[in-house]
């Protein structure tokens, strides 16, 4: 039977490839039109950023052990929490 430390990786993992996936897209989006990647340049570079960030602390989670876990846990849920505001908020930003 997995653990909850375990099942929470699963289901961070999952979202991070998500979340790395809308990325990639809107890059692709961005890529399409000149005047759009240079208006966006800064808000990708943040969006890598703050995926490298959520991919760290994600390591942190996995390396922690089944006591401590769950201060890591806050932390990779408040990075996760980033990570989407950001890619939201650019996705409508494109898209509008």
């Amino acid at each position: 039977m997995k653990s909850q430390k375990e099942t929470y990786l699963q289901k961070i993992e999952v979202q991070l490839n998500g979340w790395s996936s809308r990325i990639d897209e809107l890059k692709e989006i961005a890529e399409e039109d000149e005047h759009e990647r240079v208006r966006h340049e800064k808000e990708l570079q943040t969006l890598n950023e703050k995926e490298k960030a959520a991919r760290v602390q994600l390591e942190e989670l996995k390396s922690a052990d089944e006591d401590s876990w769950q201060d890591y846990k806050m932390r990779m849920d408040n990075a996760i929490a980033e990570l989407r505001k950001s890619v939201q908020s650019l996705f409508v930003d494109l898209y509008s």
